[in-house]
């Protein structure tokens, strides 16, 4: 029997995901609630790189409505 992959759980990996209602939010790996919420795509992921500018996360992961990862971005420190 393999043993099992463990889940690693980045607080320096942001997400941009679509939410229930439709909004998009940016999301700090493993963090319970959203850090914003946004009216639109673009405006969720240009709030994502400015987090990043500051230092708040190396790593920005963008997903498709339904979920699916689009892309992954890496922020040079």
């Amino acid at each position: 029997m393999e043993p099992k992959m463990a889940w690693r759980v980045d607080p320096d990996t942001l997400h941009v995901a679509e939410d229930d209602g439709g909004r998009w939010k940016v999301l700090r790996e493993g963090a319970p609630t959203a850090e914003s919420r946004h009216d639109s795509k673009f405006a969720a992921l240009d709030e994502a790189r400015d987090l990043a500018r500051r230092g708040s996360a190396t790593t920005i992961k963008v997903h498709e409505p339904d979920g699916r990862l689009a892309e992954t971005v890496d922020v040079p420190s």
